[in-house]
């Protein structure tokens, strides 16, 4: 993958229009794009981060899922990409999501998120960790846990894509393809000479 630091500034700074330009030609009539995203990636962060111990809540942990489940966006051409959906739609998932206690999922994330996510192993580690939780896999994981760290890349299609030159056939949602996914941001961080805490992944 060849990605110059510019070009990453410039796709960044397009993010929100692409987001507008799907909004405006979603064919739903309660089109909530904007507002998930921005709650994504704005307000619940900063609420996670707030508390101490920090954790999520299961209410928290529903919306998050309907933006995993919602979200959708088309990016510029040098990602190689059509319109996608965030994920495959799949309803049972906010049942799966939703069979959760409150308790369990508290618990769960404040385990997750006491783990030090300075190294692709505890990153792992964590994933597996919030994994227990029904309707959890490593994408959702990686989603939680963006919440909490900056650090974490989202294993959204769309950078899977990307990381893996557009093979759809690497698109599989396993712990080893999430180990192998983050480790590729991270490189394409360092070598961008940004490190993966700044990058703002997305």
């Amino acid at each position: 993958m060849t990605l110059t630091n510019e070009d990453s500034r410039r796709l960044l700074s397009q993010y929100e229009d692409a987001l507008t330009a799907r909004s405006q030609g979603s064919k739903s009539k309660d089109n909530k794009l904007l507002s998930l995203d921005s709650w994504r990636l704005n307000t619940l962060s900063s609420i996670v981060r707030e508390r101490t111990p920090s954790h999520m809540t299961l209410k928290e942990l529903e919306q998050l899922m309907d933006c995993k489940l919602y979200l959708s966006a088309s990016f510029p051409t040098i990602f190689k990409l059509t319109s996608r959906s965030r994920g495959k739609f799949r309803p049972r998932l906010k049942q799966l999501i939703s069979s959760n206690s409150p308790t369990e999922v508290e618990q769960t994330t404040k385990e997750a998120f006491s783990l030090p996510l300075t190294s692709l192993e505890k990153i792992l580690a964590a994933v597996k960790a919030l994994s227990v939780l029904k309707g959890v896999g490593p994408a959702t994981a990686t989603m939680i846990l963006q919440a909490y760290s900056d650090d974490v890349p989202f294993m959204s299609d769309e950078a899977m894509l990307q990381v893996f030159n557009g093979d759809k056939t690497k698109l599989k949602y396993d712990l080893k393809t999430c180990g192998l996914f983050i480790e590729k941001i991270q490189e394409l961080g360092k070598t961008l000479g940004e490190g993966s805490s700044t990058m703002g992944w997305q």
